[in-house]
């Protein structure tokens, strides 16, 4: 299956059509197949709200270590969803804490956000981390090894403050490039 995508003013079209060989090898064996279905999500310009503050997450709060944009742009009572971090809201004071953890654990640290798209009150998008690791993280130890993970964001605006991140990243990818050992509970 091919990925279509057709760009136009940061519209986004994304879809799936069947190749020309499976599609006659699946009528051939009585298959009946319906068209492809398109989905369509449009971002609205760099300016709205959830773009803007969106963007602004890595590369002030995180790498230029910008904490006191936290109180600005992040919510009271703010969520960050992912494996590892506290559950329920953390807010502009645990946002503070995790970023220290990460700038003090990564050297050189980089985040690269890529393929930005908002639909509404939500911006996804991919980054890749890098950073030598020269300090606790996980409670791994330094390990001074460069390292390279990926992942994706989706941050939730509302009211004009960062309300929520759902993150995911590759964990185990991380856990590899410094060596760690996994023991099984």
């Amino acid at each position: 299956m091919a990925q279509l995508m057709s760009l136009h003013s940061r519209r986004f079209t994304f879809g799936l059509a069947g190749s020309a060989a499976a599609t006659i090898a699946l009528a051939a064996a009585g298959h009946v197949l319906a068209a492809p279905t398109l989905t369509a999500f449009t971002t609205a310009p760099a300016s709205t709200a959830s773009d803007n503050l969106a963007l602004r997450w890595h590369p002030e709060i995180f790498v230029q270590g910008n904490l006191d944009l936290a109180d600005q742009i992040v919510a009271s009572d703010f969520a960050w969803h992912a494996p590892g971090i506290p559950t329920g809201p953390i807010g502009p004071a645990g946002v503070k804490m995790l970023a220290t953890a990460y700038r003090t654990a990564f050297g050189n640290l980089q985040l690269t956000d890529e393929d930005p798209v908002t639909q509404g009150d939500r911006t996804v998008y991919r980054f890749t981390l890098t950073g030598v690791h020269q300090a606790d993280l996980l409670g791994i130890p330094a390990t001074g090894k460069q390292i390279s993970v990926t992942g994706f964001d989706m941050i939730r605006v509302a009211d004009d403050k960062i309300a929520e991140l759902w993150q995911v990243w590759d964990r185990m990818g991380f856990l590899e490039q410094v060596n760690a050992t996994i023991t099984p509970a």
